[in-house]
């Protein structure tokens, strides 16, 4: 069998096969048959900082909803707030767990801080490397 072994990013691969953020990396049984069926890397499905943004608007919406019907509302209820991305870190760091093959990050953002942030946070799961869709620039 030919030797199809080669480098990505500095990264050594066992062959050129790298599958991109999509559907097929956005579960762990995708991502464990892919390394099977030989996938060298993949790029697990992006962390999107419009998609965090929209949850934690529905979230506040949610959690306010009966405020103003039932005042004593406002002051037994705890104080509740969106997760932000921690379950997608904590994927991510599942999918590395998962596999043996390098697994890379992709991220989204539109504000500069924001993206920042999330690029921190996942290089803390341990990641090869980061795709990106850098912020919009707001000039």
């Amino acid at each position: 069998m030919p030797d199809l072994s080669t480098t990505y990013m500095g990264i050594p691969l066992k062959s050129p096969l790298i599958v991109g953020a999509s559907g097929l990396t956005a579960n762990m049984a995708s991502i464990e048959h892919l390394e099977a069926e030989g996938a060298a890397m993949i790029v697990t499905k992006s962390l999107f900082e419009e998609q965090i943004q929209l949850e934690r608007f529905k979230f506040d919406e949610d959690a306010e909803k009966g405020n103003y019907r039932y005042a004593e509302m406002i002051t037994i209820r705890p104080h509740l707030q969106h997760g932000g991305p921690a379950e997608h870190l904590m994927w991510v760091r599942e999918a590395k767990k998962a596999v043996g093959i390098p697994v890379l990050a992709s991220l989204n953002a539109v504000n500069p801080k924001t993206w920042v942030e999330y690029a921190k946070k996942l290089e803390d799961t341990g990641i090869y490397a980061l795709t990106i869709r850098p912020p919009i620039n707001e000039s």
